[in-house]
């Protein structure tokens, strides 16, 4: 089973005005959705059982394809993204390093998975 970027995350109900139209539309009352999850940095002595893979991005490079190859599940893509604070694809440039975190299992223990 993947691990997904919503585990540990938690799920409220969303009934601000400004989606008023949104859920007349739908039949709906409020919205369930996700909140913002609260993501630390590793710190230093979590940094030293980090190695670190370089990756210089090309044009096309993808977080999913990224981690595709280094972890075999594209869709741990959040992982690369984290580690580099890259929230998605449109914030990786062309020519800029970005880094691969390992071991993947120590990565996701820094997560509480």
């Amino acid at each position: 089973m993947p691990i997904s970027r919503y585990s540990n995350r938690f799920i409220f109900n969303n009934k601000n005005e400004m989606y008023k139209s949104i859920m007349y539309d739908k039949g709906l009352t409020e919205i369930r959705q996700y909140g913002s999850p609260r993501l630390g940095y590793p710190n230093k002595e979590q940094m030293r059982n980090i190695t670190k893979e370089a990756h210089i991005v090309v044009s096309g490079d993808r977080l999913s394809t990224l981690a595709t190859k280094a972890y075999g599940d594209p869709e741990l893509w959040w992982v690369i993204g984290w580690f580099n604070q890259k929230p998605g694809d449109f914030a990786l440039t062309a020519g800029e390093t970005i880094y691969i975190p390992m071991p993947l299992d120590y990565i996701l223990t820094l997560f509480g998975f």
